[in-house]
């Protein structure tokens, strides 16, 4: 294993980090794994506490920022899009997700993506990703990891670890140089044969109606 890389064990289940710096650099919704790696892990960009969240500011505009209703808000769009979509990805890979592999949700939010798909498909592994530590820990699952990290600074992992990288509303997370350095960073940690999913908003307004033309001058 190269010297930069630092391994981690989440129930049997052997994943490799790169010692970058992190606030808090993994963070656990099981409990037996939640201090393997405590707080002397510093960032040194700034980070602003409201309403008793840390807030990563350094590092890129979030178009919804962390305040108080954030989480609420995260899990009614995720059950919306569920509902709409008639599940929570598109593409072909159920049957290994069934059968178990290990999947990347970059930029993750609370992590009720992750989090129900873990529910949903217990043999798999899951790693949510995020900048923020807005993790929900309403519930503990041992096929769940989350990790705070900038995914600016790069995905850290190494090459082929991931059969399946979900990221879905990102858009203003990113500018076009951004886009295409992720988009290069999903593709590298993703196996051959493995899937990558992205999900975004369409902001163009498909009918011209008053109410839609003046909300898209906005």
């Amino acid at each position: 294993m190269p010297p930069n890389l630092r391994k981690m064990s989440l129930n049997n289940r052997d994943y490799s980090f790169k010692n970058l710096k992190f606030k808090r650099f993994l963070h656990f919704i099981n409990n037996k794994n939640k201090d393997v790696i405590g707080e002397n892990h510093t960032n040194t960009r700034k980070f602003d506490s409201e309403n008793e969240r840390i807030i990563n500011r350094g590092f890129t505009a979030l178009f919804d920022p962390n305040i108080e209703t954030e989480d609420i808000k995260a899990n009614v769009l995720h059950s919306v899009t569920k509902k709409v979509w008639g599940g929570n990805f598109s593409s072909p890979i159920e049957n290994r997700l069934i059968k178990g592999v290990r999947v990347l949700d970059v930029c993750c939010g609370p992590g009720y993506w992750v989090l129900d798909m873990a529910k949903t498909y217990p043999k798999s592994t899951f790693i949510g990703m995020d900048i923020s530590p807005t993790f929900s820990e309403r519930e503990k699952m041992t096929n769940v990891a989350f990790l705070e990290c900038n995914v600016h600074d790069g995905l850290p992992w190494p090459n082929d670890t991931f059969d399946f990288v979900y990221q879905r509303y990102a858009w203003a997370s990113y500018n076009e140089v951004q886009w295409k350095n992720i988009i290069s960073e999903i593709t590298r940690v993703c196996k051959p044969g493995g899937m990558i999913e992205l999900m975004e908003f369409d902001w163009e307004f498909k009918n011209n109606s008053p109410i839609a033309m003046n909300y898209q001058k906005l």
